[in-house]
C-alpha cells in the first residue's frame, strides 16, 4: 500500500508542483457538467443526478471547502434543489443556513423556495 506522502512525494518530483485545490474543484465541475448532461437527456434520474453533484460537492469540501466550485456550471443557471433551469431563481444563502442546505446551491426556483420553506417549517 502506498502512503500518501510517498503519492505526493512522487508527483512533486513529476511535476515540480502539487495541484491546487482550486484546480480539484474546478475539475470536479466539469464531471458536473456531464452530469447536468446526462439528467438533460434523460440518462439519469433527478435523484441520480442529485446525489452525485451532492458526492462532488462534497468531495471538494474535504479538500479546501470550497463545494461550490464543483458545481460553478449551475450558479444563476439551475435551481439547486430539481435542476431546472430558470431564470428565475431566489439568492437563499445570507437568508437561512438551513434552507441553503436543503437546496445544494442555494439558488431555488419559485416552487422550491416554497416547497423547502414548508418541509422546513420556515
Amino acid at each position: 500500500m502506498t502512503s500518501t506522502a510517498t503519492i505526493a512525494d512522487r508527483n512533486s518530483r513529476n511535476k515540480g508542483v502539487l495541484m491546487s485545490c482550486h484546480y480539484i474543484g474546478l475539475g470536479m465541475n466539469s464531471v458536473a457538467e456531464d452530469v447536468l448532461a446526462m439528467y438533460d437527456e434523460g440518462e439519469l434520474t433527478r435523484e441520480q443526478a442529485r446525489r452525485l453533484l451532492r458526492d462532488l460537492r462534497k468531495a471538494v469540501h474535504w479538500c479546501d471547502g470550497n463545494e461550490a466550485e464543483a458545481t460553478i456550471c449551475m450558479e444563476g443557471e439551475r435551481c439547486g434543489r430539481c435542476l431546472s433551469v430558470s431564470k428565475d431563481l431566489t439568492d437563499v444563502r445570507e437568508e437561512n443556513l438551513d434552507l441553503w442546505k436543503w437546496s445544494m446551491t442555494g439558488l431555488l426556483c419559485p416552487g422550491c423556495l416554497e416547497s423547502g420553506k414548508q418541509e422546513l417549517g420556515l
